[in-house]
């Protein structure tokens, strides 16, 4: 796109480098273009890049390792001005690249040091930090910071943007901006998508068509398609924005149409505060969550980089809404639980940590379970040939803001049902159950053989009961199978062989409906001052 030019590097008579503009230089950030090294009129190898720090790069080691100069930023920012403006470029003058040039090593210098800190490699990803002016009060400090990093914590982003670049026969250049939401794939929360078409104007087949799209770094990019050019992998480049994703259309035929999917997950965003006496650094990064079984698990880390000791590192976790959570480890370290915060963002946990010194490693443990996720064990008992048997369907849910389970029983006698039935079940020695329904269902606690018990009378009125209990892991509770009791029959009891736990959406019965609305009206559990 510009004219062909070998400027030779300062200070040398030999060496010198032909830019190639492969697209207008609209932004010295985006730059693409490739890179001719000559010595003496040869050849000698090329490059593309297609950002300004790669360039930089590019330009450096073939000053320094193949030409043998010396180079700095002053130097670099001349010579590459000179270049820009000789090839059309004259608004990117001396100041303008040696800002630039200050700003990508500034950055790349950053973006080491957040590496160091938070453990991350994933080029997907680009964590940034910035500096908060704070005036520190004399007391509360901790509580002070925690409001104000409250104030930088915003919902998570719910579209994408999109841009496709064309030039027409004429060689117009065209720009069309749009924005598509981020929505459920199917019958999954989990599994989001965005999706985005693109319908040629002109009667004229258009050469190598630009497709951009722009991912919020709270969503991990699973996959991404061009229909059509299924095999056409999108290059992907991590900028301040958010995750590039480009595309180059080999041609798009009249009024023939693009389209794109993008195939989504929620990461967790996190966001962290940092104080070293009256210095306030904020940093925003992302967890990537790790579907495992019927379970999901995340983990952030942290480690000192900076100074001696840190006097304060808070930490606030966007969980998204479409997770319950299982576990949060180490607990003891949770500074507060918050739930759900004004229905705008994700469930919030924070945590604090005073005086943390150098080197010292920090690391925080998530188990999820899809907010569909519900355990359903189904059992038939029957009490032998000709006898009354039970069909017998359990109802487990995780509610773990309250470090409870839901737990509905739903009994379908196959035949009459004359006797008492009794449902024995093995529960943690310190569970406690808050709540049951109906009221005056009766329930005893047994201790036998280093366990503890609880048996539950089925009310003679009604073939459906439930219970709310604390302190009890569902994993625990949901690997224990239950005793079944039935008095009219000799044979005493039965146990009921484990059903098949399944994660599926289903209808919720009006009892475990009941159960839910119990929960509403109990505190927060979790929050230590």
């Amino acid at each position: 796109m510009g004219q062909f030019k070998i400027k030779n590097l300062l200070g040398s008579i030999n060496y010198g480098v032909n830019i190639e503009v492969l697209q207008s230089i609209d932004s010295l950030e985006l730059i693409y273009v490739k890179l001719h090294f000559y010595f003496k009129n040869t050849q000698l190898h090329d490059i593309i890049v297609d950002n300004f720090w790669s360039l930089i790069q590019q330009l450096t080691m073939f000053w320094e390792n193949e030409a043998k100069l010396p180079i700095f930023s002053r130097r670099m920012a001349a010579w590459l001005s000179d270049y820009l403006i000789e090839v059309g470029y004259p608004r990117y003058d001396f100041q303008a690249v040696l800002d630039m040039i200050n700003r990508v090593v500034a950055a790349k210098e950053t973006g080491d040091k957040l590496q160091e800190m938070l453990g991350t490699t994933d080029p997907e990803i680009r964590s940034r930090m910035s500096s908060m002016k704070l005036d520190i009060p004399g007391e509360n400090v901790a509580a002070f910071l925690a409001s104000e990093l409250d104030k930088i914590v915003t919902p998570v982003p719910t579209k994408i943007e999109s841009e496709v670049i064309f030039i027409d026969a004429a060689g117009k250049v065209s720009s069309v901006k749009t924005k598509q939401p981020i929505e459920s794939r199917e019958d999954s929360q989990i599994d989001l998508a965005a999706s985005m078409s693109f319908l040629n104007p002109l009667d004229e087949t258009l050469k190598d068509v630009q497709v951009n799209q722009i991912i919020p770094y709270d969503y991990k990019v699973m996959n991404a398609t061009l229909e059509g050019f299924e095999t056409l992998e999108p290059k992907k480049k991590a900028l301040d924005d958010g995750l590039h994703l480009t595309w180059i259309v080999p041609e798009v035929k009249p009024k023939a149409e693009v389209s794109t999917d993008v195939g989504l997950q929620r990461r967790i965003t996190r966001s962290i505060l940092l104080r070293d006496r009256s210095k306030v650094d904020v940093i925003k990064t992302y967890i990537d969550i790790e579907p495992r079984e019927t379970r999901y698990f995340a983990k952030g880390t942290f480690s000192n980089a900076m100074v001696p000791v840190l006097d304060d590192v808070l930490m606030e976790d966007q969980i998204p809404s479409t997770f319950t959570m299982l576990h949060v480890s180490p607990r003891d370290d949770v500074y507060d639980l918050d739930g759900e915060k004004k229905g705008e963002i994700d469930n919030i946990v924070k945590w604090h940590y005073a005086k943390l010194p150098i080197k010292q490693d920090l690391k925080q443990e998530y188990t999820l379970l899809d907010r569909e996720f519900f355990l359903l064990d189904q059992y038939a008992i029957n009490a032998g040939e000709g006898k009354t048997g039970i069909k017998l369907f359990r109802l487990v849910e995780p509610n773990v803001m309250y470090d409870e389970l839901i737990v509905s029983y739903y009994l379908r006698p196959v035949g009459s049902l004359a006797g008492e039935v009794f449902i024995k079940e093995r529960i943690a020695s310190d569970a406690e159950v808050v709540f049951h329904h109906p009221a005056h269902m009766e329930r005893v606690t047994e201790v036998g053989e280093g366990s503890v018990y609880q048996v539950w009378k089925k009310p003679v009125d009604c073939d459906e009961f439930g219970y709310v209990m604390r302190s009890m892991d569902l994993d625990q509770f949901a690997a224990t199978p239950i005793l079944v009791y039935m008095t009219h029959v000799k044979n005493e009891s039965w146990t009921a062989s484990q059903g098949q736990a399944v994660k599926q959406r289903i209808f919720l019965p009006e009892l475990h409906e009941l159960l839910e609305r119990f929960k509403l009206a109990m505190p927060v559990q979790g929050t230590r001052a």
